[in-house]
């Protein structure tokens, strides 16, 4: 599945590469939300599957009596597969935890549990889930340590202890003159692309962070 991930991430780049080089959508240091980074995945998917499915923010809970107190960041859907994507900035070790953390939910059966059972068509499920976490980064060496390259000379002192065993790689997204001379600002798109998620699966319990959100209908 990684293979279709990676196609999507280069189309959504195409255009994503483009307008960056037209308007900046930050001020100072504060970089790009989130949210552009699930724009830019959903509509690229579209691109790419224009009879399949694609809902943000999607609410579920954590066992299978709970509250929907969290959100799914994006929920994409074809006759052939799921996809269940979650979105970060990464610079700093913390943020590896709350990638974790999201992934955690992921795996959870009661998320995929709860994705399958909302399709109205019910044999319109697809036989393949797959989840996928989706970062921001500007430096080479974290974009190396997250692919984990051999051949990198330096990279971020950061454990990779509980990231599961998932396929992870990076795309490069553009390339600008930085501040200082001869030197180049990047910015990359981190992914990570799980297995594929069966139901029932081994419950793995996430912590709740202060980022989870508000409690959402069910």
């Amino acid at each position: 599945m990684h293979n279709e991930v990676n196609l999507i991430l280069q189309n959504a780049k195409i255009r994503f590469e483009n307008w960056l080089s037209r308007y900046e959508p930050w001020h100072g240091d504060n970089c790009i939300t989130e949210r552009n980074l699930t724009f830019q995945f959903a509509t690229a998917f579209l691109g790419l599957y224009p009879n399949g499915l694609a809902f943000m923010e999607v609410p579920f809970a954590t066992t299978s009596d709970g509250h929907c107190r969290y959100h799914l960041d994006a929920y994409f859907h074809t006759n052939e597969f799921d996809l269940l994507l979650e979105c970060k900035r990464v610079y700093g070790q913390t943020h590896i935890q709350s990638v974790v953390d999201d992934i955690r939910r992921m795996v959870d059966g009661h998320l995929v549990r709860q994705i399958k059972e909302r399709h109205v068509d019910k044999d319109k499920k697809p036989n393949r889930t797959y989840g996928v976490v989706l970062a921001e980064a500007w430096d080479q060496k974290t974009a190396d340590w997250w692919r984990d390259n051999d051949h990198a000379t330096t990279r971020p002192r950061w454990s990779k202890a509980d990231l599961p065993d998932w396929h992870y790689d990076f795309v490069e997204v553009k390339v600008w003159p930085a501040k200082e001379k001869n030197k180049l600002t990047t910015l990359f798109w981190l992914y990570g692309v799980s297995p594929e998620l069966t139901m029932p699966l081994q419950t793995l319990t996430a912590k709740p962070t202060a980022a989870d959100g508000q409690a959402a209908a069910p």
